[in-house]
């Protein structure tokens, strides 16, 4: 190796040298010495020069301020413990969970979960089962003790801690929230411990309600009293709501307290509490006491569910969806909480907290509890604070009360507008009226289709009367088409409901819903069901598929530009609402910008859900109307009604057409004969096989025959189809083939249970299988059977028995083994019988058609459910012929040789 790459060590420090020697470009100069001010040339500075580069701050710090302000990153006095101090404070108030406990509770949590899955225990060793979870529950309860606080703080604890809340039975609930008392009003703040708390709440309702039913858990009674005495769940909520009182103002408005405050107040009311775990996915119910982000985990990562069976828990529940049963002195605690809102919020912070996210569903439930409590039309009210006093002035003054820029504001808010559908929901008759007639009447043209307004509309229009609805019908005429054009036609349709609700004015209905899509009655009623399917004008519909006007009539040009420019065009404006920022102007562009372009790539001619919607409800109105749209449909080409029976938006027309009571019989039965002779191309498609189910459920017997004539030729197909099977094996074309009236019976009388299979061990041994009936098949297959079967089976059975008692010694081998078997009923199991080629003379060998039927006629004989049949027994009366010719052949034979 080089002697220049060679490392060579480096001298050894001697030790008589310091480390504090200072260098020379560190060493303080020598201060000047004293040069008065005015003398000095010192730079002015500037303003530039008092900025702080960001680039100069410490990396991943804020600078200082510019006014005298302390950089963030600059250390204070005490050391930067204060920020640290109150950090722990908010995310642990009672300090953190030790790691072994920690460590010990996420064990648990993971056994709780194997448990959850399992579910109840079921079998004969639940009991056994169902004691070891208790033991597991009971040890993880028992190191519970003294930690509540802060397990229920904790990131990971709190989960498992509601996964035990659900397990822990009424008595153990009733501790639980006993160790929590005196922290709910920090506890409920917190964002773990918010979620324990709410948890709490919805299982205690349950707790209360087996209370109100004097249901008390087994614990109860054997306990000492010496150690005191446990306050019942009604008590402690009692207490739970008094500590929270006080706060409400501030609890309401808070992310995390507001959901459990929610919860609180049902629980007081007695009123069902939804739950995010229920199947189907979160309802709007649900949404109401979570948030749509806590929906989602708890859904996925919380799906909390009870794996221990508690004896007071069982068949004591109320129904699911039914008012339970709680106190009569909850009913003065909610009126404490309307006192906390009234005495200590006011008139403008309430209307403020009605328009948030976080407070605004509390104060909505405030109201709907005033307004069934019949506080609501009172002076002062949340509801008369709420409508900007109008209940105070039409207590006041007979005047009609004006326009209140709160409401109007409710009107166009995405928020705001729950609150005024809530009003106009639970608002007495005379306020609804004083609210309908000052801010809808003479305005549905704009607010019918403003994007947020129309939903308040169709709110209100559910609650008007038979005069009401006619003026509206009368005022929104040629309005409707543009709503049809924005495709917000939710007041179009709340209108038809209310009509349909009512029984009255369907034809005015359907007149005003024909001019808002171009139709004139009755020329153009054939156009009805595709222009509202497709949500089309006529002429937009003729001119996507292809269809010339008529004679006589001339292209619009201005509904060609209208088209066009339709995009174009600005969303309606209220006369309350001020002109749109550059930034609203701009989300409203790209708005429109994306339903063009999902317009365009859409199908022009393909079903539309509003325009479905609304069929489905003019199906709804008297049956003088709904004809109009049956006649409609009926004027369609076969494949078209194919098209709509195979989409799963439109195939929902022909299930209100078979369930709507208003639609006859008569009506109903022509569309199912339309179908009639493509059934098979109905069923053969993933929506249509359910559609031709529904179809066919509601068919009488004459219409199933003729419907099941159609498909024997598609038999084959129908069955090796992937949807088509489904309704194959219902309607059993095979048994159909070979027995009509037996089918026939058989589909027209009420299902029957599937009958229990019978043992036949204990009766004969080896067990022999019960052979079902073997009927005839259709021409196209060799028989089985002789065509003599024209006997009753009675008559067959009697003369059968008769034979065996008669002439024993020509019981073969297989009337023995009968002999001792009782009469088989319908629940005879199905088999197949063991016979060798000496007792029954072999057959025909199979034709390809027989071998296809062959599984087919398994399943009907199958399906049958009758006793041993012609096909059996026929075939043995056939062997026993032949052997008797054979013997009476034999002794002819015999007696003429002898003589």
């Amino acid at each position: 190796m080089p002697k220049e790459l060679v490392r060579k060590r480096g001298k050894r420090k001697a030790k008589n040298t310091t480390d504090d020697v200072i260098p020379k470009a560190f060493e303080p100069t020598p201060a000047p010495s004293f040069v008065p001010l005015e003398q000095q040339d010192v730079e002015q500075p500037t303003e530039e020069s008092n900025q702080i580069s960001q680039d100069n701050a410490p990396s991943g710090r804020r600078i200082g301020n510019m006014f005298g302000g302390e950089a963030d990153w600059v250390t204070p006095s005490d050391g930067g413990l204060g920020s640290i101090r109150e950090r722990i404070e908010g995310d642990a108030p009672w300090g953190f969970v030790d790691p072994e406990v920690k460590s010990y509770f996420k064990t648990v949590d993971d056994k709780l979960k194997v448990f959850e899955d399992l579910g109840l225990p079921q079998g004969e060793d639940a009991d056994e089962e169902n004691e070891d979870r208790h033991l597991l529950l009971t040890a993880a309860l028992s190191e519970l003790r003294s930690r509540e606080l802060q397990l229920a703080t904790d990131t990971d604890c709190a989960l498992v801690l509601e996964r035990m809340i659900w397990n822990m039975g009424d008595f153990g609930r009733r501790v639980f929230a006993d160790s929590l008392m005196g922290n709910y009003a920090k506890l409920i703040q917190h964002r773990f411990g918010s979620h324990v708390v709410q948890t709490l709440f919805t299982l205690g309702a349950l707790t209360i309600d087996r209370e109100c039913r004097n249901v008390f858990p087994s614990q109860e009674q054997t306990a000492d009293p010496s150690e005191g005495v446990l306050p019942r769940m009604s008590s402690q909520i009692h207490d739970i709501a008094q500590e929270l009182l006080p706060l409400l103002p501030t609890l309401i408005q808070s992310p995390f307290s507001s959901h459990p405050i929610r919860v609180l107040l049902l629980l007081l009311t007695g009123r069902p509490i939804p739950s995010a775990h229920t199947a189907g996915g979160p309802s709007s119910q649900s949404s109401a006491i979570r948030s749509k982000r806590s929906t989602k985990f708890a859904k996925s990562n919380a799906n909390f569910k009870a794996f221990v069976q508690n004896d007071e828990e069982t068949g004591a529940d109320a129904p699911e969806g039914t008012l339970r049963a709680v106190p009569d002195s909850f009913n003065s605690l909610i009126t404490e909480f309307w006192g906390a809102i009234r005495g200590k919020v006011g008139e403008v912070e309430i209307r403020a907290l009605g328009v948030g996210q976080v407070a605004g569903p509390v104060i909505q439930m405030l109201i709907e509890l005033e307004a069934q409590g019949g506080a609501s039309n009172e002076k002062g009210s949340l509801m008369d604070t709420a409508l900007s006093g109008l209940i105070t002035t039409l207590h006041e003054s007979s005047e009609a009360p004006s326009r209140s820029d709160y409401l109007e504001l409710l009107l166009r808010d995405a928020t705001g507008s729950h609150l005024f559908e809530l009003l106009l929901r639970v608002a007495p008759d005379p306020v609804f009226s004083s609210i309908w007639s000052t801010y809808f009447v003479g305005r549905m043209g704009k607010l019918g289709v403003h994007p947020v307004a129309n939903f308040v509309v169709a709110k209100a229009v559910t609650r008007l009367g038979e005069q009401e609805l006619a003026s509206l019908l009368d005022e929104v005429k040629g309005d409707w088409r543009r709503a049809v054009m924005r495709a917000r036609t939710g007041v179009i349709k709340a209108v038809i409901d209310r009509a349909a609700d009512l029984q009255v004015l369907g034809d005015k209905v359907l007149d005003t819903v024909c001019q808002s899509f171009e139709i004139q009655r009755p020329r153009d009623e054939s156009f009805l069901v595709p222009c509202v399917l497709t949500l089309k004008p006529l002429k937009r519909y003729r001119k996507a598929a292809g269809i010339p006007a008529p004679e006589g009539e001339e292209a619009d040009e201005v509904e060609e530009e209208e088209e066009e420019d339709r995009w174009k065009e600005p969303e309606p404006r209220l006369e309350a609402e001020p002109e749109m920022t550059e930034e609203e102007a701009l989300q409203a562009k790209r708005r429109l910008g994306h339903l063009k372009k999902v317009a365009e790539t859409a199908d022009p001619l393909g079903p539309n859900i509003q325009g479905s919607l609304i069929l489905q409800s003019l199906l709804r109105l008297p049956s003088q109307e709904n004809e109009t749209v049956i006649s409609s449909l009926l004027a369609q080409p076969i494949d078209y009604l194919l098209k709509i029976a195979h989409s799963p938006i439109s195939s929902r027309l022909l299930d209100v057409i078979v369930d709507s009571p208003t639609v006859p019989f008569k009506s109903s039965r022509k569309v199912i004969l339309a179908f009639l002779g493509n059934f098979y191309g109905l069923v053969d498609d993933r929506v249509g096989s359910r559609v031709g189910e529904k179809l066919w459920a509601h068919c009488d017997g004459f219409l199933k025959t003729k419907i099941a004539r159609t498909l024997v030729p598609f038999e084959i197909t129908l069955s090796s189809s992937q949807y088509g099977r489904f309704f194959a094996r219902k309607v059993n074309i095979g048994f159909f083939k070979r027995r009509e009236d037996e089918w026939l019976a058989q589909q027209t009388a009420a299902p029957r249970p599937t009958p229990a299979a019978t043992n036949l061990a204990a009766s004969v041994k080896p067990i022999v299988p019960v052979v079902q009936p073997i009927a005839p098949v259709a021409s196209t297959s060799t028989p089985v059977v002789p065509a003599s079967s024209s006997l009753s089976a009675d008559k067959k059975d009697k003369k059968r028995k008769r034979d065996k008692a008669t002439r024993p010694e020509e019981m073969d081998e297989i009337d023995r083994l009968f002999a001792g078997v009782p009469e088989p009923s319908s629940s005879s199991v199905l088999g197949s019988i063991s016979t060798s080629s000496e007792e029954i003379p072999r057959k025909k060998p199979k034709s390809a058609v027989e071998e296809k039927e062959e599984p087919v006629l398994k399943e009907t004989v199958a399906a049958s459910g009758d006793d041993l049949g012609d096909g059996f027994i026929l075939l043995r009366k056939k062997e026993k012929k032949e052997k008797k010719a054979k013997k009476e052949k034999k002794e002819k034979s015999s007696k003429n040789t002898l003589a």
